[in-house]
């Protein structure tokens, strides 16, 4: 297990054990889709997705580091808005290979009680990052 998920499922714990909701942490190995767009994979990071979505409803944020094309970036998903923050030190806008998944995650979501607003999916929203 990659050190950045031992690291996650530790804050993950620690929020539970300080009894903090306002959190919660997606595994970025769970997340992966390669550049060819492997169907195997875009279903694994979906199903995944909406698993976390509906688990963690209660929740403010999701944060899921992700990782594409080599390049970290960090995805925070704020549950009450329906928007996902994505914090890239690139600063440039790029296509997310995770964007038709969180679509279709946020299908599943919404008939869970996850629905906060009035949005049919996620808003996107790329964020500049200082370096």
């Amino acid at each position: 297990m990659p050190i950045l998920e031992i690291f996650l499922k530790y804050i993950g714990t620690l929020c539970n054990e300080l009894k903090d909701d306002t959190f919660a942490f997606m595994l970025p190995s769970r997340l992966a889709i390669s550049h060819n767009r492997n169907y195997d994979q875009i279903q694994e990071a979906t199903e995944y997705m909406a698993d976390m979505l509906v688990a963690n409803k209660s929740k403010r944020f999701i944060l899921a580091p992700y990782i594409q094309d080599d390049h970290w970036m960090l995805l925070l998903f704020c549950l009450y808005e329906s928007v996902i923050y994505v914090f890239d030190s690139l600063r440039k806008e790029r296509k997310i290979r995770l964007t038709t998944p969180a679509r279709t995650a946020f299908k599943l979501y919404v008939p869970e009680g996850g629905l906060r607003n009035n949005r049919k999916e996620f808003l996107w929203h790329h964020t500049e990052v200082q370096v």
